[in-house]
């Protein structure tokens, strides 16, 4: 257990961003909530004939009179171009902050030869989040809680981090584990992460008295009498699976596979799981770890080297033997994390309790202390509890408990030993209740006793230099990069605890396509607090052309100091896709994006999804798209603003394509946008809950006549529970109904005015049901929309040779019979692809000789051949080797 030191640190933290106005000369300035003071940037047109000088009487001279005198009037100290290579017309003008920005740029603006004049806008710290692709982490309220995405943007874990789980076994072949499970490299002879047949030996290859310990080990070794039925009561192995789920539940809490399309996310993203069985469900029901087994699963960690041991069991007394076993570890320098209880008392609880072990209590929603969660002056930190979503045996589920908020808080410890690893178990968790942020006004008869506070992933991350927003090209104009041209890349960074000595910036990126012209950047010294940008110093890049007209690229920052190195991952867009997916699912109830970014991949298109939550106006930079898709999800009210409709209907007067979809949009727009209803979407709204959960086309338009959905099952989102019903107004042609002997209560309109080309669907596109053997699924309905609209060609890659050897992410997934298997070769030539289940066999493979250029595709009839689970697609093309991951659900 620790005491927390000192609130020092956190109280400092929020000293300085309450005081941030005044740290770093912060001002409201017109319709910019912040600006830098004592700075404005004008636009001349063109370079200066001669460069700006100071006179001896630190007068700024530029030879134009008029602006000369101006740069007298609001103390000018100095004017520099301030993008010489991109704008050589854009200069900044620095100036005495005893005036007002807007007086300056008021000033400057009225000026003759100005052209115009702008305030330098500051964003706010949080200006960079990484949003993973897990599509059920909506379900999961702590990652806002404990700020994961904006920890994730800082770092994102390390492979050679293992967090192991003392409990009753996790389920490592689960879809959302098995990519972060740990493999033990003594017993994956080849090294390829996939435990294959001929690997099964029943040898103790690496010696460390354990057979075929691929995924760790099962210690149990009961009579089955005193297990429930269908527990595996022993003798011990190397299958460490679970029963019940709650080890499953913990592994997840911590280190469930994210960004990888799948369900949930954990804290600690790249970090792997060891699978520690120690425990089992008795016969009367209960939940049991045996501490003998237990001790032998913290020895085993030591031996094989993890990191973390996260252990979600207790109770009152001391047990020598275990104790001596996490002494031992807290030596070896692994960290302990262990569950503060639930009994909601302040006694001490064992392991939780010993000195060197990191005691978690629980809160739920609010940051208040969950009703079940013990406390006291022993508790070291706490950290969500109450009702978190993650893995369990066979898909998803919710638990409550200090067995969650342990996890939950071992996830984000792996990231700290990551980034230092020579640091102690005690280390790790001073440092997280420094870290922490202090719930002790919510909590005000548990002051002192919920540890240091509740565990902030992004502060406890934050140990050195690091970039808190980029921009691309000119600030001013939000420019963003193009294919094969060069631009430039402005970061800012800060310096949160302590200060930085002899600090330098490198920038360098994995992708061969990124080159850099410039990627240099000192710093030198840094203070605690302190936020500087290389604005003055721009790194220029270019990316080549690799077949996409949009991508995100991964670019390495690499900050080097005295003492210390540390490399952030930045994600960069570069060009601009084909296609605008708007989520505009304002609850954030499910991640329903990746159904249609799927079917763009499918046709061919470049996609960018903008999360309408997390945006300003929509604006004029619509009319940059082929097409517009705009869907609500569950979303049932506020969906899409009176502003966001007007420009979308700016974007269709502009010759746009627009499809809207949702359940819900008729009935909120009934209620508070009437117009929209009749002027734009060219309906009535008739009913807000259809009775049906099938879609047909309507009958005699020769486009959907035929054309059947439905709106439920696997194969879809499965969130379809509101159908809006409709009709056709004037200048509106019935598409979609719900029942043919009901012509007018409709589903669907197409709406042709002037230019634009509008789609609007009164139900959810993501939750057609593609696994069915009648319907038609989500990519024939757009398919048919895209075909309309005259954009097909904009898919076809026929022409364009791969610069390099793809697998896409395979589709449907998860699939029920038929998995469509997308790849490119770069070069012609042999390919096969592979198909191996979780324990690495073989299901099928297909072998072409000779292969042409360009994109392919292989459909996998997994048909009754094979059992549900978790699937791997291997592409092998030369020398070169790609990996997919798809789940069956029959």
């Amino acid at each position: 257990m620790f005491y927390r030191k000192s609130c020092f640190i956190s109280v400092l933290t929020a000293v300085f961003f309450a005081g941030v106005s005044l740290t770093l000369g912060m001002e409201p300035a017109f319709e910019f909530e912040n600006v830098r003071s004592g700075r404005a940037v004008v636009d001349f047109g063109e370079a200066l004939r001669s460069a700006p000088s100071v006179s001896e009487e630190g007068l700024v001279h530029t030879g134009l009179g008029e602006l000369d005198a101006v740069l007298e009037g609001i103390g000018a100290t100095a004017v520099s171009q301030a993008a010489a290579d991109f704008r050589p017309g854009l200069y900044l003008v620095e100036f005495d902050e005893v005036h007002s920005v807007e007086e300056a740029v008021i000033a400057l603006k009225g000026c003759g030869g100005i052209l115009d004049a702008w305030p330098c806008p500051l964003v706010e710290w949080d200006g960079i989040r990484l949003n993973p692709d897990d599509f059920l982490m909506p379900n999961q309220w702590h990652h806002e809680t404990m700020e994961d995405q904006e920890a994730w943007a800082i770092f994102r874990g390390d492979v050679s981090v293992q967090v192991g789980i003392i409990d009753g076994g996790v389920t490592y072949t689960h879809p959302d584990l098995a990519g972060n499970i740990w493999i033990n490299p003594g017993e994956d002879l080849n090294g390829n992460r996939i435990i294959e047949d001929w690997e099964v030996d029943s040898l103790d290859n690496d010696g460390n008295g354990y057979i075929d310990d691929f995924w760790g080990w099962d210690w149990i070794d009961l009579d089955s009498s005193q297990v429930w039925p269908g527990e595996d009561p022993g003798p011990p192995d190397n299958d460490p699976s679970d029963f019940n789920g709650h080890g499953t539940h913990c592994a997840g809490d911590a280190c469930a596979s994210t960004n990888n399309g799948e369900g949930v996310a954990s804290p600690g993203f790249n970090s792997q799981i060891m699978c520690l069985r120690a425990g089992y469900m008795s016969s009367s029901g209960m939940g049991y770890v045996d501490l003998l087994c237990a001790m032998q699963a913290v020895y085993y960690a030591i031996n094989m080297e993890a990191e973390a041991l996260s252990m979600s069991f207790g109770g009152p007394g001391v047990v020598p033997f275990f104790r001596d076993a996490l002494s031992t570890a807290n030596d070896s320098g692994l960290v302990l994390l262990a569950a503060a209880g639930n009994d909601n008392s302040s006694q001490i609880q064992y392991p939780a309790g010993y000195e060197f072990v990191i005691a978690v209590a629980a809160t739920a929603e609010g940051d208040i202390k969950a009703d079940f969660s013990s406390y006291g002056t022993w508790v070291t930190v706490s950290a969500p509890g109450d009702a978190i979503f993650s893995t369990i045996v066979d898909g998803y589920g919710n638990m409550s408990g200090t067995s969650m908020s342990t996890p939950v808080t071992a996830g984000v410890a792996a990231l700290v030993k990551a980034l230092m690893p020579e640091w102690s178990s005690m280390e790790v968790g001073n440092w997280l209740a420094e870290t922490a942020d202090n719930i002790d006004p919510q909590n005000p008869g548990y002051a002192g006793m919920l540890g240091g506070g509740r565990v902030n992933a992004r502060k406890a991350v934050d140990l050195f230099v690091s970039v808190d927003s980029l921009w691309t090209d000119i600030p001013v104009d939000g420019d963003r990069l193009y294919f094969n041209q060069e631009g430039a890349l402005f970061v800012q960074y800060h310096k949160l605890y302590g200060d930085a000595y002899d600090v330098s910036l490198e920038l360098s990126s994995d992708n061969p396509r990124v080159n850099f012209s410039q990627a240099n950047h000192y710093i030198g010294d840094m203070s605690e607090g302190e936020v500087r940008d290389n604005s003055d110093e721009p790194f220029l890049l270019t990316v080549q052309y690799g077949g996409e007209d949009f991508e995100i690229i991964e670019v390495n920052a690499h900050f080097t100091g005295d003492g210390f190195e540390f490399t952030q991952i930045l994600q960069v867009q570069v060009g601009r896709g084909d296609v605008l997916i708007i989520d505009a699912d304002r609850n954030n109830d499910e991640r329903t994006s990746s159904y249609y970014e799927n079917s763009m991949s499918e046709m061919g298109y470049s996609w960018e999804t903008w999360k309408r939550s997390e945006r300003g106006e929509l604006g004029d930079e619509l009319s940059e798209y082929d097409v517009v898709i705009a869907f609500s999800g569950t979303a049932e009210t506020y969906i899409l603003s009176a502003e966001d409709w007007e420009d979308l209907d700016d974007y269709l007067t502009q010759g746009g394509n627009l499809i809207v979809t949702g359940q819900n949009i008729a009935e909120d727009l009934a209620a508070g946008q009437p117009g929209v209803l009749s002027d734009i979407l060219r309906v009535d709204f008739l009913e807000a809950h259809s009775g049906d959960l099938t879609i047909s086309g309507s009958p005699g338009n020769p486009l959907t006549e035929g054309m059947y959905f439905v709106m439920a099952g696997s194969g879809g989102a499965w969130n379809q529970n509101s159908l809006d019903v409709v009709n056709a107004l004037p200048g509106a042609e019935s598409f979609f109904v719900y029942d043919e002997d009901e012509p007018d209560e409709m589903a669907g309109v197409r709406v042709q005015s002037g230019l634009g080309d509008l789609f609007y669907c009164s139900f959810g596109i993501e939750g057609i049901n593609d696994s069915t053997s009648s319907g038609n699924t989500k990519l024939e309905a757009l398919a048919m929309m895209f075909e309309e609209f005259g954009v097909s060609d904009v898919g076809d890659f026929s022409g364009v040779v791969p610069a390099a050897v793809r697998l896409f992410p395979p589709y449907p997934n998860p699939f029920n019979s038929t998995l469509k298997i997308v790849y490119e070769l770069s070069v012609s030539g042999a390919v096969t692809l592979t198909i191996y289940d979780a324990l690495g066999r073989e299901a099928a493979v297909y072998h072409l000789e000779n292969a042409a250029v360009g994109r392919a595709e292989w459909n996998w009839d997994a048909g009754g051949t094979v059992s549900s689970g978790v699937y791997f697609v291997r592409l092998e093309a030369g020398e070169v080797s790609r990996l997919q991951k798809a789940v069956l659900l029959k």
